[in-house]
């Protein structure tokens, strides 16, 4: 069976203080999802637009960096 990595915004916890919510790493493989903790906090609007072409330097940043750990996860999978 193939092993699947995606980067998920967990809603279901708001950091009261920032009011942004954890970035996680969803592995799913036979069925089972498993859900890592990242360093990274940003908004709904900030996930959102990670996936659009213009960012700023800070969301630059973050993107290229959870593509690196989402490779590194998927290549030891």
């Amino acid at each position: 069976m193939a092993t699947t990595v995606k980067i998920i915004l967990d809603t279901r916890r708001m950091k009261k203080k920032t009011g942004k919510f954890p970035v996680k790493l969803q592995v799913t493989y036979q069925r089972l999802s498993e859900h890592y903790h990242t360093p990274f906090e940003l908004t709904k609007d900030e996930f959102a637009k990670v996936n659009s072409s213009r960012l700023t330097n800070e969301l630059q940043t973050i993107k290229d960096k959870l593509k690196a750990v989402s490779r590194i996860s998927h290549q030891t999978s």
